[in-house]
């Protein structure tokens, strides 16, 4: 294809923020209860996927897709 970059199309970055909140609660000198909140993409950002490359194809340059989206995990743990 003469002298043109094998990947022509770029896109922009995203600024990802992941969070983790942890809290421990003691009960006592041996017993504990620990919460944890771990959340990805916390504040919501889309994440769009690479635009199209093939240029023999009708819908190159577009962004037909996007990756997943803010994601929440809770965890519990109790020591004794």
């Amino acid at each position: 294809m003469g002298g043109a970059a094998p990947y022509p199309l770029r896109y922009d970055g995203v600024p990802l923020f992941d969070i983790s909140l942890h809290k421990v609660f003691e009960f006592g000198e041996e017993k504990s209860f620990d919460f944890r909140v771990d959340m990805s993409n916390a504040f919501h950002y889309a994440i769009f996927n690479a635009p199209n490359g093939n240029v023999a194809s009708s819908s190159v340059g577009r962004v037909t897709s996007a990756a997943t989206v803010r994601q929440i995990q809770l965890g519990f743990r109790f020591s004794f």
